[in-house]
C-alpha cells in the first residue's frame, strides 16, 4: 500500500487548547514535587509525543464516525519562525 503525503492543521501551541493540556497533564504528573521546574520540561519530545497521541485519537475517531482505518506515519510539527502566525502549525504526515 502507498504512503500519501498531507498535512493535518493542528492550530499550534501557543496560546491553544493543546498547550493548556500540556500544562494540566505535566503538573498533574508532579504534583507539589519540590523538585519539578518547568525548565526541566524538554518541551520539543512532550510537543512530539503530544502529536502522536493527538493523531492516534484521531485516528480512533476516524474509525469510529466513518468505519474505516488510516495509519498516520512519519508524524512531524511544522511551526512558524514567527509566532504572529500561530494558526499556521501543521502536522506533517503520511497516510496508509
Amino acid at each position: 500500500m502507498n504512503k500519501i503525503d498531507t498535512t493535518i492543521n493542528f492550530g499550534g501551541f501557543y496560546n491553544s487548547i493543546h498547550d493548556s493540556n500540556i500544562d494540566v497533564m505535566i503538573e498533574s504528573y508532579y504534583g507539589d514535587d519540590p523538585e519539578y521546574h518547568y525548565e526541566n520540561i524538554d518541551y520539543k519530545k512532550t510537543e512530539q509525543s503530544y502529536v502522536k497521541d493527538y493523531c492516534s485519537k484521531f485516528t480512533n475517531y476516524i474509525f469510529n464516525e466513518y468505519g474505516f482505518t488510516i495509519n498516520f506515519k512519519d508524524l512531524k510539527i511544522w511551526s512558524p519562525s514567527e509566532y504572529n502566525f500561530y494558526n499556521s502549525f501543521y502536522i506533517l504526515c503520511g497516510v496508509v
